[in-house]
């Protein structure tokens, strides 16, 4: 895992490469800061989060004719199975998984694309045959940005942060997931997951049984075969109780909880459900309560820039995230396994439920199609702002290929939401928890309520332009000359504030992202 950044062109050179890294470093560690490698026409490097083979695992790889190289952001969970397939071809020097990549393609060339299991953004550059690839995983866990300057040099990072300053770059662009660019042309579509079966033969039974084979399976390839202790974020809902459950199982109980909890709170609904999960398998819970001046605090000063994104639930829910995995990492751990994507693919959110019967599949369907720059953009930046990897085992890709291609029932049923799930480990997890409604985490936590102009953050925002009233003109203007281009209609205090640093910080020059994500039902509704 890492922070990854590149120019391709005559401009190409070291200097701006690490200003660009620099603006990523949180991505990676001090010791492996900006290992670069250039050339003609070409400068790449990474800040490295070392989990795999972290002695041998300095980036690019490189082949022994100095021709190819290769760079990569994430996890490949399948990289063992390289070992057997090219082993013959090709002599691997290491146990990283991204040496895996680049074997790969100089045995099987593009195809590799469609080989590769995980989470990932891969840069390969081949001399031989003057071409460059920028490829990214079939979900988009992890993120992947890239731009023309005026001179027609190409730039590609992690992260929009790594464009500020560079001037020449008018327009910023996201890799779709699944697709692949040859040279700036796209030689690979993203793959949308069809939704919604007919029917199916098989039994309620056979169902949940291949369920939980095929999650189970999704947890193990995402726990190190070391025996050393994991943690697993932890809310206390099905969802992150489920993972902390296989994980306990896959990693013979050697494993910690994390839980977001307000101490001050009268009442945290997480804090009782995540202690009860933990008391019944002997697992150690630690408390992640920070102040709510703390919280208040980052929001405004970090929570755009870090997120990324100027929509208020996201912002949100990546500041309490964000201390939660500042805590995992202050505690030793690089990576951590969490929930999220189980709402997406499984109907979890109880605007599914109020749609019609006819519409919600094309709503989970629209929920996942965005949820590479919705939640799971909010929590790559979350993580990695604190240097901490999270693993999602609900977005494996076979786990979510099963998912999407059963009848309908089986998300959403007459009895309720994330109805697969929800029966899997009945009789394992305690019922009130497997059955437990979904509550918004700084809720659920204890931190109050996540609704406009109720929540801390708005309150901290109203606060602020209280004491800056000039800036509060500033930013409304703003938001009135060119909020309507970014579906910016009618804002509330909490959206100027936060459209306001989202243009300063130069993501305004994000084009393919500019609709706005559907968060809630009547945007939904009006989508389909």
């Amino acid at each position: 895992m890492c922070g990854i950044s590149g120019i391709i062109g005559a401009i190409a050179n070291p200097a701006i490469l690490t200003q660009m890294l620099s603006k990523i470093g949180h991505r990676g560690e001090p010791s492996y800061f900006a290992e670069v490698s250039y050339g003609d026409g070409f400068a790449v490097g990474t800040n490295r989060l070392a989990i795999v083979d972290s002695s041998h695992g300095k980036q690019p790889f490189v082949s022994e004719d100095q021709r190819v190289l290769c760079i990569s952001n994430g996890e490949i969970y399948n990289y063992k199975s390289f070992h057997t397939i090219y082993g013959q071809k090709y002599k691997f020097k290491t146990e990283c998984d991204i040496e895996s990549i680049l074997a790969g393609y100089l045995i099987s060339g593009e195809a590799i694309f469609d080989q590769i299991e995980g989470m990932y953004s891969v840069f390969i550059r081949d001399e031989r045959n003057e071409s460059w690839y920028l490829a990214r995983d079939h979900l988009g866990i992890k993120p992947i940005y890239y731009a023309w300057d005026e001179k027609s040099n190409f730039y590609f990072s992690s992260e929009l942060k790594s464009f500020e300053g560079l001037l020449l770059i008018k327009e910023i662009y996201t890799l779709l997931p699944g697709e692949v660019i040859k040279n700036g042309k796209l030689i690979k579509n993203r793959m949308l997951y069809p939704f919604g079966g007919e029917g199916s033969s098989e039994t309620q039974e056979n169902i949940l049984s291949q369920g939980r084979n095929i999650l189970e399976s999704a947890v193990q390839k995402m726990i190190p075969n070391t025996g050393e202790k994991i943690a697993c974020l932890l809310s206390g809902g099905v969802d992150s109780s489920t993972v902390l459950y296989l994980a306990y199982l896959a990693n013979a109980g050697n494993v910690e909880a994390y839980t977001f909890y307000n101490k001050q709170a009268h009442q945290s609904d997480d804090y009782e459900a995540a202690k009860q999960i933990c008391s019944l398998l002997g697992i150690k819970l630690i408390t992640v309560s920070p102040t709510i001046e703390e919280l208040m605090d980052f929001y405004l000063k970090r929570g755009v820039w870090m997120t990324e994104t100027f929509e208020c639930a996201l912002v949100r829910n990546a500041v309490s995230y964000h201390f939660l995995c500042k805590a995992v990492r202050d505690d030793g751990y690089k990576f951590a396994l969490s929930g999220e994507g189980a709402d997406e693919i499984l109907g979890g959110y109880d605007y599914f439920s109020r749609l019609d019967v006819s519409l919600r599949d094309q709503a989970i369907a629209k929920s996942l199609e965005e949820i590479h720059r919705t939640y799971l953009q909010m929590s790559d930046r979350a993580s990695m702002f604190a240097t901490l990897e999270v693993r999602v085992p609900y977005m494996d890709e076979d786990f979510t290929s099963y998912v999407t291609q059963l009848p309908s029932q089986y998300r959403i049923s007459e009895k309720g939401n994330k109805w697969l799930l929800r029966n899997m480990y009945e009789g394992e997890i305690p019922d009130n928890i497997r059955l437990r409604a979904k509550v918004g985490m700084n809720q659920g936590a204890g931190y109050g309520s996540n609704d406009p102009g109720e929540s801390i953050y708005y309150q901290a925002i109203s606060k602020y332009y209280m004491l800056a009233p000039m800036q509060m003109q500033n930013d409304l203007e703003l938001a009135q000359a060119i909020g309507k281009d970014f579906g910016l209609i009618d804002p509330n205090q909490e959206e100027i504030y936060n459209f306001s640093r989202y243009i300063e910080y130069g993501f305004g020059r994000l084009k393919n992202n500019q609709t706005r994500p559907q968060l809630n039902t009547s945007q939904l509704v009006k989508s389909l």
